[in-house]
Order: C-alpha cells, then structure tokens, then sequence
C-alpha cells in the first residue's frame, strides 16, 4: 500500500528518482478499487516529476475479473520490451 513503506522504500517518495524516468511503468487501476487513491496520488507524482507511465482506469473493483479482462493489455506492455 502506498505511504505503509518505509520513507526509502515509499512510492510517492521514490517517484522523484533520476532513475524511473530511464523504467517503463504501467499503473492501472478498477473505478471501484480499494486501491485507487493511493494508485491516483502516485500517477500524480509520476507527473509532477515528468516520469512517463501508462496509467488506465478500468470499469470494476479489484478483483481476478478485472485482472482477467485485461490480461492482453499487461502482456502487450511487458511485451514491448522484448527483441523481436
């Protein structure tokens, strides 16, 4: 959970490293989802430090139907990566 991390291991802290702008990064996240402040408040972070990142807002909660529904997106992502 975003801010239950240590400072050093924090993501919203983290979000101002050098480093992340060099990292292909996805954020996504259910309309309904738990989760979703703390993955909008880093999305917000990534921006006002100029990393680029895929950040998507699916209908659903977080649960294994919306993971499921978008299982091509994900593959796709970490697929760009790879040596054709």
């Amino acid at each position: 959970n975003v801010n239950l991390a240590p400072p050093g291991l924090d993501p919203i802290n983290m979000a101002n490293l050098p480093s992340l702008k060099e990292q292909r990064i996805w954020l996504d996240v259910g309309e309904t989802d738990y989760t979703r402040p703390g993955v909008e408040q880093l999305h917000v972070a990534l921006e006002r430090s100029g990393v680029e990142h895929t950040y998507k807002i699916w209908p659903g909660a977080h649960d294994d139907s919306l993971w499921a529904a978008h299982l091509t997106d994900y593959l796709e992502f970490y697929m760009l990566a790879w040596r054709r």
